[in-house]
């Protein structure tokens, strides 16, 4: 019966569908077609608004429970939800008439019927061949010791670090399906479910592993597994492998040949409708061709839009790790980390040193520095330490103690569970920074197009802020948030909205400059390398900036003349911006300095070389070929691909060099190089031909120093510096949103200068494109390393995009 509801509810949305497509198509053509048609298509749009009405409270009765739809609980709303969706779409449409909202409404159809049926052909499976649902029988199977029968509750019980196995003879029957109802216990993740069968092809033997894969806890619908044999199967084995001493799982009964629930992802329908749509009207939509110059309302709702929707994205990911810790108990820590907890007690005792001693094996080790000579005495001990003449330190920069866990210990200190004071999550802290980030990122980029492309097609600045958001870096720091990457989501903060400023204070450009905005860009940079050092190499291009900057800085704003001899300069106002300038970074690079010479006896040493880390750093030296290793796998290291998770794949490269580079956790937690993350990369090859069309040799020095420079000279530096830490993922956003501005912009300008509408047209593909292939190539390698350790997130992408397992 549920199965015949089902099939009639598809139908009469294939209907419904039909309906107010016609009447879409119909309203477009000529005025004397649509009074002829008009009396007709009444009717047909009523009968499409009672199924809808009709499909709307059967949904409603669906999402609450009220009928249970079996296999298909949740299909009835998913299929209500998509023809209101497309009935609305229709309404726009007769008021505003055009392709893309009619393309719209072909794409919500087409992807619904898609999502019922080929992307949940597992579903169907069972509906020929003759399979027959049964329980295959505990008492009757042949338990291995780890398998124990628990006849009271007719379940099996398995547990610890083993293998678990049935075997069931006799079972005499085609097998489609496979669904194992198990309850997992304590903190049991997962299972790897492994199925050895005999059939018709293969009566005397096994064949084994036909069946190999991994169960996540938190899905259900993992639980049930498609196999594909031939003829009836007389035996098979099935085997359950736990990974940890504490796992437990019961299992409840093993059935064969019940139907597969279909499952709507929502990801998937999202992803196809949001870009299938973006992509079109790219082409289609007059509000998508116009420049942005004439279009600037739009474009700037259009980017706070997408940002919201990025910020969004990293608020779901923290809120998915935090997993059933509520957001009171997140904030309620009492115990941190070196960031979070040594540094904020150090501070609040009045000293730079660390609280905690050295342990007297420490100080026994001939030389500490050493991995070797140390973990044999003190194990991980104070990892990643600073041990400077018996006192403990922490390189790491000292704004984000500053700026955030210090005020918030001090703020709750008296607590009834912490007298002394809570300490604030560095994942919370990781998640905001970065949404100010993002924000920042996307308020640059608005200021550069704004500057200096604003002849730029809508569509070309919103798809590029896209790609850009996605392939920034700081998704590495939002998806392992610990102390590392706090300083990583500070700095790219500060940063980006120190840009922001730098051009907002017409530093760079024509006309008077901002004394007050270009305070606030020099204050930014300076907190910048308080929270990441390695940021110092783009406040010395701010300086540089600032410096080119000085002869418009007596321009006042009224100015009539600009520039050349009519141009008037005040020194007052000279003086002021000199202060505004300079002031900020003198105070903070002051303090910086007095801390690194208070620790360490000098003011330009961080410390890092004193570090109780994976190598000896007071002894490394520089190798040329190391510098090779880093560049290659952070810019051109290309990804390869598969048809099983994770699809998309890269493998860190030694490049065959010898010797000692590390690379951080495991092959899980690299990516790809940046050229193949985002391919308008590529744009830098053609350089030289943007380079030749600039008109004159000021725009020639200008786009040497302020592309040149942040974009690529600095950017290089970075990935050279980390010949002796290694490789670590997170690192990508120290120079990953720079380099791409920076091929925008040469994309962005050969764009403009060509007049030829096909090569424009192809350029629009490639950026769609490029869009596409960055969200898939970027979207996975996140997730793998975010989610390394959540088996159910990793079966949800498995299942979005291998709709056919």
């Amino acid at each position: 019966m549920i199965h015949l509801i089902f099939f009639i509810l598809a139908a009469a949305m294939v209907v419904n569908s039909a309906i107010l497509l016609k009447a879409m198509k119909e309203s477009q053509t000529a005025p004397a077609a649509k009074d002829n048609s008009k009396k007709n298509r009444n009717s047909k749009i009523l009968i499409a608004e009672i199924i809808c009405l009709v499909m709307f409270i059967i949904g409603l009765v669906d999402i609450v429970g009220f009928v249970d739809f079996k296999a298909y609980d949740g299909t009835v709303f998913f299929m209500s939800f998509m023809n209101i969706a497309l009935y609305i779409v229709y309404q726009i449409h007769c008021r505003y008439p055009n392709r893309t909202l009619n393309f719209a409404g072909k794409l919500i159809a087409v992807t619904a019927v898609l999502e019922l049926t080929f992307f949940n052909m597992p579903s169907y499976y069972l509906a020929f061949g003759g399979y027959k649902e049964q329980k295959l029988s505990f008492e009757n199977a042949e338990l291995n010791e780890y398998a124990v029968y628990d006849g009271e509750r007719d379940a099996v019980v398995i547990e610890g670090k083993n293998e678990g196995i049935l075997k069931f003879e006799g079972i005499d029957r085609k097998i489609g399906t496979v669904y194992t109802d198990i309850s997992f216990e304590g903190n049991t993740g997962s299972v790897t479910l492994k199925i050895d069968t005999k059939d018709e092809t293969n009566t005397g033997n096994y064949r084994y592993d036909i069946v190999n894969r991994k169960l996540p806890a938190a899905t259900e619908e993992a639980l049930y597994t498609a196999v594909s044999l031939s003829g009836k199967v007389s035996a098979a084995s099935v085997k359950f492998n736990l990974s940890n001493d504490s796992d437990k799982i019961i299992i409840n009964g093993i059935y064969i040949n019940k139907q597969i629930p279909v499952d709507i992802s929502v990801g998937r329908v999202f992803l196809i409708l949001c870009f299938g749509i973006l992509f079109y009207s790219v082409f289609s939509s007059a509000v998508m061709k116009r420049e942005y110059k004439d279009n600037k309302r739009f474009c700037t709702a259009a980017a706070a839009v997408i940002t919201a929707m990025f910020c969004i994205g990293a608020v779901y990911v923290n809120n998915y790790k935090r997993g059933e810790q509520s957001w009171g108990d997140i904030m309620r820590n009492t115990q941190g980390n070196q960031m979070s907890q040594e540094l904020v007690e150090a501070f609040s005792a009045g000293q730079t040193n660390l609280l905690i001693e050295p342990s007297e094996e420490l100080l026994a080790v001939e030389n500490p520095y050493d991995r070797t000579l140390r973990q044999p005495a003190v194990g991980y001990q104070n990892w990643d330490h600073v041990f400077y003449e018996g006192k403990f330190y922490s390189y790491y920069g000292i704004a984000p103690v500053v700026l955030l866990f210090w005020p918030y210990h001090a703020l709750t200190k008296g607590a009834a569970d912490a007298p002394e004071g809570y300490f604030f999550p560095d994942s919370v802290a990781v998640m905001i920074f970065s949404i100010i980030g993002m924000i920042g990122l996307a308020m640059l980029f608005m200021s550069i197009i704004r500057r200096f492309f604003k002849n730029l097609p809508s569509g070309m600045v919103i798809l590029s802020l896209i790609l850009l958001q996605t392939v920034s870096g700081i998704w590495f720091s939002i998806g392992r948030p610990d102390f590392y990457e706090v300083a990583m989501a500070f700095g790219f903060a500060f940063l980006t909205w120190a840009f922001y400023f730098l051009l907002e204070a017409n530093i760079i450009g024509k006309g008077a400059i901002s004394p007050v905005k270009t305070a606030v860009s020099s204050l930014l940079f300076a907190l910048a390398v308080m929270s990441r050092p390695t940021t110092a190499v783009y406040c010395l291009c701010a300086v540089l900036f600032m410096i080119l900057g000085f002869r418009r800085s007596g321009l006042s704003p009224k100015a009539e003349i600009t520039e050349g001899d009519g141009a008037v300069y005040s020194v007052k106002r000279r003086v002021i911006y000199i202060i505004c300038a300079a002031l900020p970074m003198m105070i903070f690079g002051a303090i910086q300095m007095w801390y690194n010479y208070v620790r360490f006896d000098s003011p330009f040493d961080f410390g890092i070389q004193y570090s109780l880390t994976v190598n000896n750093f007071t002894k490394a030296e520089y190798h040329t070929s190391f510098v090779w290793i880093a560049v290659y796998n952070y810019l051109f290291n290309p990804p390869h691909f598969s048809a099983v998770y994770p699809f998309v794949e890269t493998t860190f490269n030694q490049m065959g060099i010898n010797g000692f580079f590390y690379m951080d956790r495991s092959e899980t937690w690299n990516t790809s190089g940046l050229f193949f993350l985002a391919l308008p990369m590529f744009a830098y090859l053609f350089s030289h031909k943007a380079y030749r069309r600039l008109p004159d040799r000021k725009s020639k020095a200008g786009s040497l120093i302020y592309i040149g420079l942040p974009c690529v000279i600095m950017p290089l530096l970075i990935i050279a510096s980390v010949w002796e830490s290694g490789y670590a993922v997170r690192y990508m956003v120290d120079f990953s949103w720079q380099m791409l501005i920076g091929a925008f912009a040469v994309f962005f300008f050969l764009y403009l200068k060509t007049d030829n509408k096909t090569i424009r047209k192809l350029m629009t593909y490639f950026m769609c494109f490029s869009v596409a292939w960055g969200l898939f190539v970027e979207g996975i390698q996140f997730i793998r390393q975010a989610f390394t350790w959540y088996p159910d997130m990793a079966y949800e992408v498995e299942q979005m995009f291998a709709f056919w397992l």
